[in-house]
């Protein structure tokens, strides 16, 4: 009898340790790139069922504690989510594909949005290859004469300072 207790003793210890180590807590890490190699900043890489998680550096680097056996989602917009399973290993280098969701042209309108098919008004279109190679603080500097029938100019000359618009 007494020997069936301490094996029992024993074997109640083991099935504890085999749970700590399983459960207990690492840092993962690792860089988180495009499908065209390129890295990503600003991937929100969370602990699925959490709140827990972290957004990677401008380089595409994260650090995250959490347990082995836990899954990471990593999520940016315009690619796809993924969600991997911490295994045993601290480092886990992520690849995301770009998502190839069509999107129907969309007019913003001061009250909402609309479908460009269904606007009988005059439409400007510019499109980002007009302000990519000119030098310009703001969205509304770019923009200042390339749009017929608008006024964008600068409230106080502030560098970074938001345009307005009329």
């Amino acid at each position: 009898m007494r020997k069936n207790f301490r094996f029992l003793t024993v074997l109640t210890g083991l099935i504890f340790s085999v749970a700590f180590l399983q459960a207990q807590e690492m840092m993962v890490k690792g860089k988180v790139h495009d499908n065209e190699g390129e890295t990503l900043p600003g991937v929100s890489v969370v602990v699925k069922g959490t709140t827990h998680g972290t957004v990677t550096d401008i380089d595409g680097n994260y650090e995250l504690p959490t347990t082995s056996g836990s899954t990471l989602v990593f999520s940016y917009v315009g690619y796809q989510t993924l969600e991997v399973r911490v295994a045993n290993s601290p480092v886990i280098n992520v690849v995301l594909n770009a998502s190839t969701v069509g999107l129907d042209e969309v007019v913003v309108v001061g009250y909402g949005t609309q479908s460009r098919r269904t606007i009988t008004s005059a439409i400007t279109k510019v499109g980002g290859e007009v302000l990519q190679n000119v030098p310009v603080n703001t969205v509304g500097e770019g923009l200042k004469g390339k749009i017929a029938g608008t006024r964008i100019y600068s409230n106080n000359n502030t560098p970074g300072k938001d345009a307005t618009i009329r």
